[in-house]
């Protein structure tokens, strides 16, 4: 039929000679050609982008599709939305020929074109400085009208939503088309929130469409996900302070749970942590406070020296769902302290011991276990000292899920020499037993065994309990006839050989015999020290007691 269509264009084309109203070909001679719309002609048709072209054998008429004259109807096709435009073009041909002279053929042609689909678009003309979302959804004809929306999957009539503060308009484009404006403000409750990155929030709001389509009124949906992502969220600040005995923190309370919690170390800081470290939680309208005693698990002791320890304690801020650590609140202050007892992770023990006797003692002469043990600082009522758990004759024992290492802090008297027992001394019994426990699992064993260097263990706890020191005659030593062995299990059934190397793993038990052969009736059995050494030589170090003086 001669209509043929681009996406933009359609073209009707006709014959400029036809052969049932001109019989002598030869004769033809095209005077006019007109075109028009209806029955209407179009008198400068390029200046409606109407182009006519005609040589001896056609003519051809292109129109932009949507052209002024015709007609463009919205519809829907398999769940579709576009448009189907339709005129009726006018052409009147004048010409002469020797049957006729002059003729005029006029002809009307009614054209549509085929469904032409137009997905709408939904433009984000949101205004983060006024936090409100401004959203266009177009291009459509004027036959098409916004009848109910949804926000957030929450269905509103357009009654409903006016009434409810969402503000919903239409606006004219320039193509004679219209589309639906919509603004919401970011604070609205349907209106998704979600914390990103370090200080932004990112609002997301979701729309679904309902429109009215055509004079046919077919209901058609389209939805829509519009995000905007501003900074509008403060990192908060902590500060922290400190008094004789205590550290704190005070940090402020918005956001906490919600974006961000606060760790030590690895573990979350909730109030059941807390209340088992010792802290002591409060909280206020704009604050919580943290006071966390100088001697508490979690607390890093930066330096630790006669009389005066330099504390930290550290607190880190992560994010709620990926744990990323945003800041590190830390204190940090220097105490006076004349006693205290610091177990280190890696078995470092550092101790201040205050010893008030009567009459006073010589503290220079104080000693640990092993008397090559001497105080590094003392004054006239004080003694600081620093050695390791595997030294300075320090023993071990298990407890539960504990590890204990005992070691004691005595005095060497002064003695007037006497040719027999007693002998006269001016200076006062006293001994300081020191202790230091240790989770089991959580020990770091540094020269005894290896260790997850991507563990961090907490610090050990420590008490120091003096006593008196009660004389004990003891026997002349004599060469007995001892062995000992160590067993495979509880059993005592299975041995390992003599001499032979055994690994343990920490919290291992080592089951071990000592038996006295001798059958003399006035000899007993008192197992004294024992040891472990890395080689056969029993003088050799490192050296780790299982029992010291019994």
């Amino acid at each position: 039929d001669g209509i043929s269509f681009t996406d933009t264009t359609l073209t009707w084309t006709v014959p400029s000679v036809i052969p049932t109203l001109v019989v002598q070909e030869s004769t033809f001679l095209s005077k006019n050609i007109l075109i028009g719309v209806d029955d209407r002609v179009i008198v400068n048709p390029e200046e409606k982008n109407y182009f006519l072209e005609h040589n001896e054998t056609h003519i051809r008429i292109t129109i932009p599709i949507g052209a002024e004259g015709g007609k463009l109807k919205s519809s829907i096709s398999g769940g579709v939305y576009g448009v189907i435009y339709s005129i009726d073009l006018f052409l009147e041909h004048t010409w002469t020929d020797a049957d006729w002279q002059t003729t005029k053929y006029t002809v009307i042609k009614s054209i549509t074109t085929p469904f032409m689909p137009q997905i709408p678009t939904v433009i984000n003309n949101t205004l983060p400085e006024e936090r409100l979302f401004n959203v266009a959804f177009g291009h459509f004809l004027p036959d098409v009208f916004l009848v109910a929306i949804a926000i957030g999957n929450v269905p509103f009539t357009l009654r409903e939503a006016q009434h409810y503060g969402f503000k919903i308009y239409e606006t004219p484009f320039s193509n004679r088309t219209k589309g639906f404006i919509l603004e919401v403000s970011f604070d609205d409750p349907y209106v998704l929130k979600e914390y990103v990155n370090r200080n932004e929030t990112k609002y997301t709001l979701l729309i679904n469409y309902t429109i009215s389509v055509g004079p046919e009124m077919t209901l058609y949906y389209h939805s829509a996900e519009v995000e905007c992502v501003i900074a509008d969220i403060e990192l908060p600040e902590a500060v922290g302070y400190c008094d004789d005995a205590n550290l704190y923190l005070a940090i402020p309370t918005f956001g906490l749970h919600q974006y961000w919690n606060l760790y030590l170390h690895n573990k979350l800081l909730n109030r059941h942590v807390a209340l088992t470290n010792g802290y002591l939680a409060a909280t206020n309208s704009t604050h919580l406070i943290l006071q966390i005693p100088l001697f508490a698990v979690g607390v890093i002791y930066e330096e630790v020296a006669f009389q005066k320890i330099k504390a930290r304690f550290d607190v880190a801020l992560r994010k709620v769902r990926t744990m990323e650590t945003l800041q590190m609140f830390s204190v940090s202050c220097s105490f006076n302290s004349s006693a205290f007892i610091i177990c280190h992770p890696d078995g470092t023990v550092m101790i201040s011991a205050e010893m008030k006797t009567v009459p006073a003692i010589d503290m220079s002469k104080t000693k640990l276990r092993d008397s090559s043990c001497k105080p590094r600082e003392y004054n006239d009522g004080h003694a600081f000292f620093k050695f390791h758990v595997t030294t300075c004759g320090t023993s071990v024992r298990f407890e539960g899920d504990h590890i204990i290492y005992e070691n004691e802090i005595s005095y060497e008297k002064e003695t007037l020499p006497r040719q027999s027992i007693p002998t006269i001394t001016r200076d006062p019994d006293y001994r300081l037993t020191v202790l230091c426990y240790y989770r089991a699992k959580e020990t770091l064993m540094l020269g005894a065994f290896s260790s997850d260097s991507s563990m961090s263990p907490p610090f050990g706890s420590g008490t120091m309990v003096p006593r008196s020191n009660i004389a004990v005659y003891r026997r002349v030593r004599q060469a007995l006839n001892v062995v000992s062995r160590v067993s495979k299990d509880e059993s005592f059934v299975e041995f390992y050989e003599p001499n032979m190397a055994i690994l343990k793993r920490p919290v291992e038990p080592v089951f071990l015999e000592v038996e006295l052969k001798d059958e003399r009736p006035n000899t007993e059995l008192y197992l004294e020290n024992c040891w472990v050494t890395r080689s056969l030589d029993f003088n050799s170090t490192p050296r780790w007691n299982i029992t010291w003086d019994g």
